[in-house]
């Protein structure tokens, strides 16, 4: 069997304040075990054991990180239809805000700041989207979307597909960043979706993997780390294809037999928008980074002030009890 390790996000940080994929990924499995609040360096150690012991039995892991930082969240081995997510201190505010304590202040006041600098970019993307509504022909956006379902799922499979729902990356304390290249590293055919903002990457994807489900393949259906309610990937390992946004801040190009462009742009929008409309794109797309870079300053103010509250859960543990506990989730998670 090869063993592969696979990195994703189950939550996000987003525009829409933070959002989590937990049931989607943890609830088809047998032992699903959900920690809350554990500082890193512990989760890290738990999860490097589990880690260690996988390798040994020789199954594939699925390694989960934490949006804010991009430490370690989780892990799941499919093999043994398991898991672990350590959901953060902040998820559960309301009742730790009841024990105290100026680091978790800080910590969700930075957070809620972080959250309405994403809105007010959100809001400036809106306006930088509908330069280019204006201008595409929907029927060539349909025919592109037609043509590129018809050859790639030409057949059907006898059963009902499922979708699993995921983040492939996030705008972390220390800016974006994403897995695509490890997620989509043994697919034969990948489709790199061009184009610009409202050009229809994320309509194409969610009409491509609701076409695929029909059809009786199963999803990985990645969503944006900054607007949720959009898609930026839809994986069918059962086709081994992937069709993903490939645009900033996630823009990569072809690179191997099997890759290939298809750009939205060129397909369906009015030619020379971008050149027609040069001073307003320009205009959006600054105020769009302004904010953005707003927001992440926020998320690095958070992850300071929770590292210091982490500091002090540190100072509390005994660690006896600590390699105890460890030892019995890592029992549980092979038994």
């Amino acid at each position: 069997m090869e063993n592969r390790v696979r990195n994703y996000f189950v939550d996000a940080n987003t525009a829409r304040g933070w959002i989590d994929f937990y049931d989607s990924n943890f609830s088809p499995l047998e032992t699903a075990i959900c920690l809350y609040g554990w500082p890193s360096m512990m989760i890290s150690e738990l999860i490097a054991d589990i880690c260690h012991t996988a390798k040994e039995e020789e199954t594939s892991i699925e390694l989960i990180h934490d949006s804010l930082d991009n430490h370690m969240a989780g892990i799941i081995l499919p093999k043994f239809s398991a898991g672990i997510i350590n959901e953060p201190i902040f998820a559960g505010y309301s009742v730790q805000r009841l024990l105290g304590g100026k680091e978790l202040d800080c910590a969700f006041a930075a957070l809620q700041q972080a959250k309405e600098d994403f809105a007010s970019a959100l809001k400036v993307h809106d306006g930088w989207e509908k330069i280019y509504l204006e201008r595409i022909d929907f029927q060539k956006l349909d025919q592109a979307f037609t043509f590129t379902a018809d050859r790639l799922l030409q057949d059907t499979l006898p059963k009902t597909g499922k979708a699993v729902h995921r983040f492939f990356g996030a705008a972390t304390a220390d800016g974006s960043l994403d897995y695509i290249p490890n997620l989509t590293e043994d697919l034969s055919r990948r489709i790199f979706l061009k184009g610009r903002p409202g050009t229809g990457k994320s309509t194409l994807l969610k009409r491509f993997a609701h076409k695929a489900m029909e059809s009786g393949y199963d999803c990985e259906i990645y969503h944006c780390g900054f607007d949720p309610d959009s898609l930026d990937m839809v994986i069918v390992r059962e086709l081994s294809l992937c069709i993903l946004d490939s645009t900033a801040p996630h823009e990569y190009q072809p690179s191997r037999p099997g890759d290939e462009v298809l750009d939205l742009y060129k397909a369906a929008v009015v030619p020379h928008t971008d050149e027609t409309c040069a001073a307003e794109l320009a205009a959006s797309a600054a105020a769009y980074h302004t904010q953005i870079n707003k927001a992440v300053a926020a998320l690095s103010q958070a992850k300071e002030f929770l590292n210091e509250h982490s500091k002090k859960i540190l100072e509390e543990v005994r660690m006896e009890h600590f390699c105890t506990l460890r030892d019995e989730i890592t029992e549980k998670i092979f038994s």
